[in-house]
């Protein structure tokens, strides 16, 4: 379609739909579109009808998806900014990941909450073991239905596939 970069996005096919049972944990996720909730087992999208959230969290999470995905585009551009943009992505404390943290804070007082944290094949340490880049405990291996390689910390609720 000519046009197709200038239409509203499609909706999520029902394939890519979680459906896990009961309450796996949710991960906030960007995955540039327009949910960035996704589920901690499957890895698919998290059906917005099966949780409960307020306007004004709804509202958070969208400026936080915009506001990512924004560096994330910079950083696959790789072009003069996607150094930059990586280090915003994988800096504990840098605005863009204070936010998802704080984000994933607030959620979090409803349900299980992770916050996905941002790796490439060159910040990558493929060892068994890896440290929290917020805290620096060492991660814990998480067996799900997508990766064997996940790790998360309980303490700081991040995530990590490597």
């Amino acid at each position: 379609m000519k046009y197709e970069k200038l239409s509203p996005p499609l909706a999520t096919p029902i394939a890519e739909i979680c459906k896990c049972p009961g309450r796996p944990p949710i991960v906030l996720q960007s995955r540039l579109n327009y949910n960035p909730l996704s589920c901690a087992d499957c890895n698919l999208e998290i059906d917005l009808d099966k949780i409960t959230l307020d306007e004004r969290l709804v509202g958070k999470i969208a400026d936080w998806r915009n506001f990512h995905d924004c560096f994330y585009r910079l950083w696959l551009d790789s072009e003069e900014f996607e150094n930059w943009a990586k280090e915003q992505l994988i800096t504990p404390n840098s605005p863009l990941n204070k936010r998802g943290l704080s984000v994933k804070d607030e959620i979090g007082k409803s349900y299980k909450w992770y916050y996905w944290w941002f790796s490439d094949e060159e910040s990558r340490d493929n060892s068994s073991t890896m440290d929290c880049p917020k805290c620096h405990n060492k991660l814990i291996k998480r067996e799900d239905n997508y990766s064997a390689d996940t790790f998360l910390c309980e303490i700081c609720g991040v995530i990590i596939a490597v």
